[in-house]
């Protein structure tokens, strides 16, 4: 019972903070950010715990309710549908996602090439160039700095 009720409390506390954010996504795009999260979490062949959580609580931050049948849209969406959704994006959310993406390379400890190089082919598509990618990391670094946390991106 107070699990349920810890549960209501920290639901409210995310929709408060996030809900318009989350809003500003079409469903397709929630799926997308997620498809994304999922295929960098594989990259090593494992699914790590930290992986799992980090996803979970981008669903969160979505308003995206990960259901066994939602997870199963995961599968349903390809890498091009993917990029397509992510192109829509306006710049604010694709400056998030960028961000998004490079957390979840460091989530579970260690980043290695082969994220890496998914993040560069699926920026690609994006149309995201490097330039861009190193001033939102710059950006990020600064509000970071500010507020004195770590980036979680390993910089």
């Amino acid at each position: 019972m107070f699990d349920s009720i810890r549960k209501a409390r920290r639901n409210r506390k995310i929709e408060s903070h996030f809900g318009e954010f989350s809003r500003t996504f079409t469903q397709r795009q929630k799926i997308s950010v997620l498809k994304s999260l999922w295929m960098i979490a594989l990259m090593d062949g494992e699914f790590h715990r930290n992986e799992k959580l980090f996803i979970e609580q981008t669903a969160e931050v979505l308003n995206y309710k990960l259901s066994d049948t939602n997870v199963l849209k995961l599968n349903d969406i390809d890498t091009n549908e993917t990029a397509c959704e992510i192109k829509m994006m306006d710049q604010s959310q694709q400056d998030w996602f960028v961000i998004t993406c490079l957390m979840m390379v460091h989530v579970d400890g260690k980043a290695l090439n082969e994220e890496y190089a998914l993040l560069d082919s699926l920026f690609a598509l994006i149309g995201i160039s490097l330039e861009r990618v190193n001033s939102i990391i710059g950006k990020h670094k600064a509000i970071c700095d500010d507020f004195g946390i770590d980036t979680g991106i390993g910089i």
